[in-house]
């Protein structure tokens, strides 16, 4: 995908592009989809699903775009915008207004959870990716354009560079700034509009571009946890501008034979060139190309192994790097056993078989696209397509009934009575007229003894329209037991209905006393189910204390606290802290994090300070009543 100054944003095919063998059949287009914006288009972004793209103008506003389904006929009705030439149709499911200047960032978290945007307006906005156009929060506190952003892979935290002159890290669960970089930058200028930065894939690195040392523009390396920047990659004539790292490791095998696994990263630069960097422990890059452009690189996207890179000048050019050059790349299986080797968590994007969401499919790749969750139908064929599937799913639903002329009687009868009983295994109420009449759970089989007596009991059960054969039970008032017959099943639980029944009663009195005699006959020959009327009995409120009933061990009951401290046994550096009254946005939550204390190394020996390092953090819905650690494990109850 690519956006220009002039508003354009173009949805290109890549299989032309890296295949030339395709690049020459006439069946394969090369433009999918474009979009005349009426103002500039500064970035553009996929979601991970791949199905929707979004991206930021001038006009302060973030546009969404969603796949919809492929053009089948010359002519359709959709959007103006749309050129005639269109391959794919896309449909504008929303607009972002939360900014109030240029929009100059927006980024998908790798998790598909969150998009970010951000602005010359100081501002950053997090939206709920799942749930547009909601927003969770404003990230403030900015003291220049934010130009840049990036989402940690691990899913903990997200970067802002701002002004090329300082860097921030947010974290995930509460949106706080836990730390603020601005050494790398103090001899920085403001040379470009844009900054792309962005994390190696095992979420060890931070690559920030923009740092100058010296005079010398370099990519900064800010390692994880510490936020030290020890290390770079230099050699670019003037300021860089993006980087980019290849979304999965290399893994390389050293001289002495051991195996590593290593970060390929693009870095572009203002001075038009291109330079592809493998770290930790190299400090050249394994390949440079020199005025690729005649103006300054803006930014990445890697493709498999080929590097796509855009600039300033309008072009976008294609870098085909050969695999030996780089290495073996680690697939997503072996990238989640490694990040839950250091983390201990299995990243969305990494383990694959536990998501649900998949890239939507290219007929034009080789793979199957199906329109059937599209949002709108593109073309009449498809609504014809539509209503064949639906008749042919309706055909499959209705199962045949077979002939039992055949079968002797008894069969026909154990037939309709499982009949009956499916029907009645669920308990339903309908209103009509004003009247509200409830079906009974059926809770016994209607087998009788005599064949006679079984066919009258299916006989009055299927007659839906018997009014006479539905009498509901009066139950006087000494009687402690209540027998329901097979007769008496279905009741009409209505104050209602009794009127009617009193009046069908008085039209056909020889028929009542007759069916009356008949029900007490049945109800005296077969008792299906007794039920006991019992009154209601309160449950005793639980004392506070509670007391053994052998021994003299006398136990309190937890109460709540505000705050708990808990000293973990065998490990006294490490204490796990509970505050129950810990507020976020305006809403009293539970806050627990497991501390690691040790001295500032910083301090002088005399006056060195206790520190606490967070280890891990997060938010319980409920108060913790209880806290219970050792150096393995951590338990906490709440409420």
């Amino acid at each position: 995908m690519r956006s220009s100054s002039n508003g354009l944003v173009a949805v290109w095919n890549i299989a032309p592009v890296l295949e030339s063998s395709k690049c020459v059949e006439k069946n394969v287009p090369k433009l999918l989809f474009q979009i005349q914006s009426q103002t500039t288009a500064n970035t553009c972004r996929w979601a991970p699903d791949g199905r929707r793209f979004a991206f930021g103008s001038d006009d302060s506003s973030v546009s969404v775009w969603e796949y919809v389904g492929r053009i089948n006929s010359a002519g359709s009705v959709g959007n103006i915008t749309s050129a005639a030439g269109n391959v794919e149709r896309y449909k504008e499911s929303c607009i972002l207004r939360g900014h109030s200047m240029e929009v100059l960032a927006v980024e998908w978290s790798p998790n598909g959870k969150y998009l970010a945007t951000s602005s010359i307006d100081h501002k950053i906005l997090i939206y709920n990716a799942k749930k547009l156009p909601e927003c969770i929060t404003l990230l403030s506190g900015s003291e220049s354009a934010v130009k840049g952003l990036a989402w940690d892979p691990i899913g903990k935290y997200l970067a802002s560079l701002e002004g090329d002159k300082k860097l921030k890290l947010w974290t995930t669960d509460n949106w706080q700034c836990v730390t603020t970089i601005d050494e790398p930058f103090e001899d920085s200028k403001e040379e470009s509009m844009f900054s792309r930065l962005d994390w190696s894939p095992d979420g060890k690195y931070l690559l920030t571009p923009a740092a100058v040392k010296s005079g010398q523009p370099l990519i900064k390396l800010i390692q994880r946890q510490t936020w030290k920047a020890n290390h770079h990659l230099a050699g670019h004539r003037k300021g860089t501008t993006c980087v980019r790292s290849l979304p999965r490791m290399i893994n390389a095998e050293l001289k002495n034979g051991k195996r590593i696994q290593l970060t390929c990263a693009a870095v572009g630069s203002r001075d038009k060139s291109v330079s592809i960097w493998l770290f930790p422990g190299t400090v050249k890059p394994v390949l440079v190309v020199d005025n690729l452009f005649h103006h300054s690189v803006m930014d990445f996207a890697w493709c498999g192994t080929s590097l796509l890179a855009c600039s300033q000048d309008g072009s976008v050019k294609v870098l085909t790097v050969d695999k030996q050059l780089l290495g073996e790349v680690l697939d997503d299986a072996r990238m989640s056993d490694l990040c839950h080797q250091m983390y201990s968590i299995r990243p969305p994007q990494y383990d694959r078989h536990n998501s649900e969401d998949s890239n939507r499919g290219n007929p034009i790749l080789g793979v199957e696209t199906s329109a059937k969750n599209a949002s709108f139908f593109t073309c009449p064929e498809e609504v014809i397509e539509n209503r064949k599937q639906n008749e042919s799913a309706k055909e499959k639903s209705i199962v045949p009934i077979e002939s039992h002329g055949d079968r002797p009687k008894e069969n026909e009868l154990k037939e309709k009575e499982q009949k009956m009983i499916a029907e009645r295994s669920k308990q339903t109420e309908e209103r009509k007229n004003g009247k509200r009449r409830i079906q009974p759970i059926f809770l016994a089989s209607t087998a009788l003894g005599a064949e006679s007596s079984a066919s009258t009991s299916l006989t009055h059960h299927c007659a839906a329209t018997s009014s006479t054969s539905r009498k509901p039970i009066s139950v006087s008032p000494p009687r402690k037991r209540l027998a329901l017959s097979d007769d008496e099943v279905d009741l009409e639980m209505s104050s209602d209905s009794e009127g009617e029944d009193e009046a069908d009663t008085n039209d056909d009195d020889e028929s009542s006393d007759e069916e009356r005699s008949r029900t007490r006959k049945a109800t005296n020959a077969h008792q299906i189910l007794e039920i006991e009327l019992r009154k209601p009995v309160l449950c005793p409120v639980e004392p506070k204390s509670l007391k053994t009933t052998e021994g003299t061990v006398l136990m309190e009951a937890p109460e709540q606290q505000s705050s708990i401290t808990y000293l973990i046994p065998d490990r006294k550096s490490l204490v796990v802290e509970v505050d129950n009254r810990w507020k976020h946005g305006g809403i009293e939550t539970c806050h627990v994090k497991l501390l690691k204390k040790r001295m500032n190394e910083t301090d002088v020996d005399e006056d060195r300070r206790p520190v606490h390092d967070i280890l891990w953090m997060t938010v319980v819905g409920a108060p913790v009543i209880i806290v219970s650690a050792n150096k393995w494990v951590s338990q906490v109850f709440a409420v």
